[in-house]
């Protein structure tokens, strides 16, 4: 046992490297360990075998989503629906890489699904915001991405999953940004950001707040990039030196 444990750190640890086919060959190596189990360690060594296949090639999903699924198996048999939701979550960003935005779409409702029936409101907001990312690149679909963006963000804000509200706010005025005068969309964007800061002042701790800001920099990438397209260079220095300024405090 001691063996195993031993072989399959070494593998994540060449996994989180970047060494992937390096992290495969050491992975692969339990595979005839495992086989036929239906048990947590089986299911992680096929996650960790896929995100080294993902990892050398994250544009085909032939062998990487051969082994999330399996994963995926483990955790049906076993019906441990949040891993079962991680592992849907997972594959879609695999098929969306690959520009199969059906076959994503599809396990992406069925990890909502899965949300929904846990009550799990954070993964049910987060979730909602991937599919409204994949649809908001499909044209016809974009009016049901913005109504899916403004359902995730209300739903995030409710249950003070302020990360998520970010996102999904984000995601919506970049999505409206085609359609809208470049400034009524900045403006909206610096309203967002005044909201963004006013929650990253409430977070004490120094290292949570960067991790914070961190997570919604999008929102500042936005501004700014409206801004030097409105040719307001001056703005846009602003705007970043605002976000230099909240990491200060």
């Amino acid at each position: 046992m001691t063996d195993i444990k031993e072989a399959m750190e070494s593998g994540l640890a060449l996994l989180e490297k970047g060494k992937n086919l390096d992290a495969l060959r050491e992975l692969s190596k339990l595979e005839p360990v495992f086989e036929g189990k239906a048990t947590e360690e089986a299911a992680d060594l096929y996650i960790a075998i896929s995100q080294a296949y993902y990892g050398m090639n994250p544009k085909t999903d032939e062998n990487s989503l051969l082994y999330a699924d399996r994963a995926l198996e483990i955790h049906k048999k076993n019906e441990s629906k949040d891993s079962m939701m991680n592992d849907l979550l997972y594959s879609a960003f695999i098929e969306m890489d690959c520009n199969k935005s059906a076959e994503a779409e599809k396990r992406l409702d069925s990890a909502i699904k899965i949300a929904q029936d846990l009550k799990d409101n954070d993964a049910y907001a987060e979730l909602l915001t991937t599919k409204a990312d994949l649809l908001s690149g499909q044209k016809k679909r974009r009016k049901e991405a913005e109504s899916i963006y403004l359902q995730s963000a209300d739903l995030a804000k409710k249950s003070g999953n302020m990360n998520t509200y970010f996102e999904s706010s984000v995601g919506l005025l970049t999505l409206r940004r085609d359609q809208s005068e470049p400034a009524k969309i900045l403006e909206e964007a610096m309203k967002l950001i005044d909201e963004a800061e006013k929650t990253a002042m409430s977070i004490k701790a120094k290292k949570d707040r960067k991790n914070f800001m961190d997570d919604i920099s999008g929102i500042y990438d936005l501004a700014s990039d409206i801004a030097m397209e409105m040719e307001n260079v001056d703005q846009a220095i602003q705007i970043a030196e605002r976000m230099t300024k909240i990491l200060s405090k």
